[in-house]
């Protein structure tokens, strides 16, 4: 169709076309701008590092960090071909600290200096930390800087994750991104829980909950779960992705480093695999083998609840009841050393819970949170005192389960 005479005819405007290197200079700023928040909770913890564990030195910089450390001495052995679970780092005198999946991560860290390791393991726990206050709290801004840069500076277990040269931290990001991820349609959240169980261990029970709590009954509806498309990614089938996940890894592992793998599931059948903890609030460390079937008993029951929270789609309940269940009943190598609290106590921020769980939940992620490691280390050494202090976190948690089995199981009964 023409345009009639004396009529003027619009142009057509068409958006420019950015070039590739604007494209790559605007994910450079974009990715910039998500690390400066990160920044100051960096600085404090290697300000912190070199006074956090013994042998440290601020001038010259030199923090122990025994467990990057013990990663850094196994990265070199492993790629020898030596033993690694047992031969302890003659530095730290720990052996080697995750499972054989993290063995062959660590092959990496034979490249580079031990300087530039210490500095990038800080890195991951400030950028770790400042991610979970954004996820957890809901804080963006100058909030989330303030509010990262105080829980690095003043929470045992940042301390100690920055002290010992963790990865807890990480691992526990991949769990919180598992378990409650942005885009439940998307396979992301079950791949990085699957990645955090094979070389963790402990988010394996997290899988259990999504897949306890995510199945439907009858094997009908689990039939017309799987062949509906729309449906794939619920929370049946996250768990489920994850638990290949991991298992297709451990398998990868298997294969690449079997001597490894042995070894450390031969130290797991003894228990004596892991590091040592400045922070463990599971119950087993404190009453022994009784506390470890009581603790195992009333995480299982955790672990119900947290499956009927998934049931229920409140999924922040169910990171909650998950993380206590992990801190109670499993040793603190397999559990984050505490780090999980720092979960559950961000996560209360925005979470609807009943006041008797939301208080008990409260009071254990608090004392788990804010005790002074070190004080109470210095107290157990000298007196009955300092070790009714090491019960109290325990306690507290075995209180918080019995608080939320009991709560549940009215609701499945009334």
């Amino acid at each position: 169709m023409s345009a009639s005479p004396g009529t003027a005819v619009e142009p057509v405007l068409s958006r420019p076309r950015r070039s590739s290197a604007t494209i790559h200079a605007q994910r450079l700023i974009a990715a910039l701008r998500s690390v400066v928040p990160a920044l100051p909770s960096w600085l404090i913890a290697v300000a912190m590092a070199p006074r956090l564990a013994p042998g440290g030195t601020v001038s010259p910089w030199n923090p122990t960090m025994p467990y990057a450390r013990a990663m850094w001495f196994s990265g070199h052995q492993i790629v020898s071909f030596q033993q690694i679970y047992l031969s302890p780092d003659p530095s730290s005198a720990m052996l080697f600290p995750l499972s054989s999946v993290g063995a062959g991560a660590a092959t990496v860290m034979s490249l580079g200096s031990w300087f530039g390791w210490q500095l990038l393991f800080l890195a991951l726990s400030a950028g770790a930390l400042t991610w979970l206050v954004h996820r957890c709290a809901g804080l963006s801004g100058w909030k989330l800087t303030l509010v990262s840069a105080l829980v690095m500076a003043g929470t045992a277990p940042a301390r100690v994750a920055v002290g010992q040269g963790t990865l807890d931290l990480l691992m526990v990001c991949l769990l919180v991104a598992g378990l409650w991820p942005r885009r439940p349609a998307t396979g992301r959240g079950a791949v990085a829980v699957g990645l955090a169980a094979a070389v963790w261990i402990g988010p394996l029970v997290a899988i259990v909950a999504l897949i306890a709590g995510g199945l439907p009954r009858g094997w009908r509806r689990l039939v017309r779960l799987v062949r509906a498309p729309q449906q794939r990614f619920q929370a049946a089938y996250r768990g489920l992705v994850a638990l290949g996940v991991a298992l297709f890894i451990t398998l990868c592992a298997l294969f690449a480093l079997p001597w490894a793998t042995n070894d450390y599931w031969w130290l797991i059948r003894r228990g004596a695999a892991g590091v040592g903890t400045g922070l463990d609030p599971s119950l087993g460390a404190r009453a022994g083998l009784a506390g470890w079937i009581l603790g195992g008993l009333l995480a299982m029951g955790g672990l119900l609840s947290a499956a009927a929270q998934v049931r229920a789609g409140r999924i922040r309940a169910a990171l909650v009841y998950v993380c206590l269940a992990m801190a109670i009943g499993l040793p603190a190598q397999f559990a984050g050393q505490g780090a999980v609290a720092l979960v559950v106590a961000l996560v209360l921020v925005r979470t609807k819970l009943a006041w008797p769980q939301r208080a008990a939940v409260a009071a254990w992620a608090g004392w788990t949170c804010l005790v002074p490691v070190d004080l109470v280390a210095q107290m157990s050494a000298r007196g009955v005192l300092g070790e009714a202090a090491l019960w109290v976190g325990p306690v507290m948690g075995c209180c918080a389960l019995c608080v939320i089995v009991g709560s549940t199981l009215r609701e499945r009964l009334a």
